[in-house]
């Protein structure tokens, strides 16, 4: 394992707040909020329909599947929404370190080395609330 230095600690620090700057932009433009809102108005509507008496169990065999099926694309969008940020956060990450590393396989090491995820969280969860605290 190798020693942590000043250096390296500071080139993971850039690289994470290159990687987050960018990811947050991306979060900013995603629909992700209004996605979620969607996907649990449906839940609710889909629990309330199965747990009334009042319905009848064709007009449930009709509706439901219908309910699941907007719930499943509600949910891979939200997966997708997630996939595209931690794409982002990587290539932002990894255009910082290949500056400073010789090959990419060392630029991949970084980016999976215990200390710059910790970094990277300490930073998102700092910057999460400082954004909060903004907004009110």
């Amino acid at each position: 394992m190798q020693a942590t230095t000043l250096d390296s600690l500071l080139l993971d620090v850039a690289a994470d707040a290159v990687g987050l700057g960018v990811a947050i932009l991306l979060l900013r433009r995603l629909p992700i909020m209004p996605t979620l809102g969607a996907v649990l108005a449906t839940t609710k509507r889909a629990l309330h329909v199965v747990r009334a008496s009042g319905i009848s169990d064709h007009w449930k065999e009709v509706v439901v599947p219908r309910y699941a099926l907007r719930i499943m694309i509600g949910t891979l969008s939200l997966a997708l929404c997630l996939a595209a940020l931690l794409a982002v956060f990587v290539a932002g990450f990894l255009a910082v370190g290949l500056f400073f590393v010789d090959t990419p396989q060392d630029a991949w090491a970084r980016i999976l080395a215990p200390q710059a995820q910790l970094i990277a969280l300490a930073m998102g969860v700092a910057l999460s609330v400082v954004l909060l605290r903004k907004r009110r």
